[in-house]
């Protein structure tokens, strides 16, 4: 099922760009309600904002993943 680490180039970048992804999508999961609640917004509006970006993100990787099949 998953392939096997030969040193291969394009699987390097492939790991690289996913490992960035999360990194990237960690960081704002993190960052994103700190931010909103400094602008005022209420812990009602900050967590359907940070839920909303979460699904938003995981529906696109998944929408991804089925075309690129």
């Amino acid at each position: 099922m998953f392939p096997k680490m030969t040193g291969d180039s394009d699987l390097r970048r492939v790991l690289l760009a996913r490992s960035l992804r999360a990194f990237g999508d960690g960081y704002v999961a993190i960052l994103l309600p700190f931010y909103l609640v400094r602008l005022g917004f209420e812990p009602t509006a900050v967590g359907a904002i940070t839920t909303a970006t979460l699904l938003g993100s995981a529906f696109a990787t998944l929408a991804l993943g089925r075309f690129a099949q």
